[in-house]
């Protein structure tokens, strides 16, 4: 792994960091509790671009850690679900035109409610009335995941393009 390598791997469990910090403090505080965006799914969408598949598996076992640590959840839960939504994402980058901005945001939309149908089957102790409730909270919640994916995005898109404009000059001037 190269240094280049190792400092994207670090910045993109930094941004993690921060987006777990987010999630579980400033969107609660801000009346989001029930329909909290999970932003994490932005990172995990660009993996598959930025890094091998080795790399983005550790980055998106580290990144489900954090999240399950900082939310107070099941511990390998949302790493699971980022693994397996990485793997997806993986398959898709090599089958489909995956360059679209809001066909990101709706898979990561996507990937929100599925991780979140997921646990509602883990933990099916809800009674039948708040079970549509919690179903509309969930829908919701991928809504505001794919709302608020766009201007992310749309920052890491323009930072990988930045990165790969950077790769180019540098192995040209080594030529």
């Amino acid at each position: 792994m190269s240094s280049k390598q190792l400092f994207l791997v670090l910045l993109y469990l930094i941004a993690g960091l921060f987006l777990s910090v987010l999630q579980s403090s400033v969107f609660p505080r801000l009346g989001f509790s029930n329909i909290s965006p999970d932003l994490h799914y932005v990172l995990i969408i660009s993996l598959p671009v930025v890094f091998p598949v080795w790399a983005g598996t550790i980055v998106a076992i580290i990144l489900g850690i954090i999240t399950d640590t900082f939310l107070l959840s099941s511990t390998g839960l949302h790493a699971i679900g980022f693994l397996c939504f990485y793997y997806i994402l993986v398959y898709l980058q090599q089958t489909v035109y995956f360059d679209h901005l809001l066909f990101k945001a709706f898979v990561a939309g996507l990937g929100h409610f599925t991780l979140f149908l997921l646990l509602q089957v883990f933990f099916v102790n809800h009674t039948a009335q708040t079970t549509h409730f919690h179903l509309a909270s969930g829908m919701i919640a991928a809504l505001a995941t794919s709302i608020f994916a766009i201007p992310l995005l749309y920052v890491l898109q323009t930072f990988n393009e930045g990165i790969s404009i950077h790769k180019r000059l540098t192995s040209s001037t080594r030529s």
